[in-house]
């Protein structure tokens, strides 16, 4: 399933869009199925969420900030991968795809030389 704009609905370069708000991602994530993928924002998210650019006014850029800072918890969490699609010159798709929440991984150990401890990553 896929929750955002369609390949044929491709948004031209130089158009940048905020597709959901955070109450609306967090709500899908909540009930979609692992594999469901939300498209939450099309342009230049790095560069579109500084106010300083004026590509969106103050408070859209609060909003985008707070939509992304929430899709990459999701993904902090293992709930979802981030990934981006290219549209354009500067233009990108931003998509969450979901994972499945059903086996929580064990945290990785990393290997290190003899006589040091390992290291737990979560």
């Amino acid at each position: 399933m896929h929750l955002g704009p369609t390949e044929a609905r491709q948004e031209p370069a130089g158009i940048s869009s905020i597709l959901i708000d955070e109450a609306t991602l967090a709500s899908l994530v909540a009930k979609a199925a692992p594999g469901t993928k939300i498209t939450y924002y099309v342009g230049h998210l790095s560069h579109d969420r500084q106010p300083a650019t004026q590509v969106l006014d103050a408070a859209a850029c609060r909003a985008l900030s707070a939509v992304a800072n929430r899709a990459m918890r999701f993904a902090e969490a293992g709930w979802a991968h981030l990934v981006q699609r290219r549209l354009g010159p500067d233009c990108w798709a931003y998509i969450l795809v979901l994972r499945s929440r059903s086996r929580p991984r064990p945290p990785a150990r990393v290997p290190v030389r003899p006589g040091v401890a390992a290291l737990q990553l979560h």
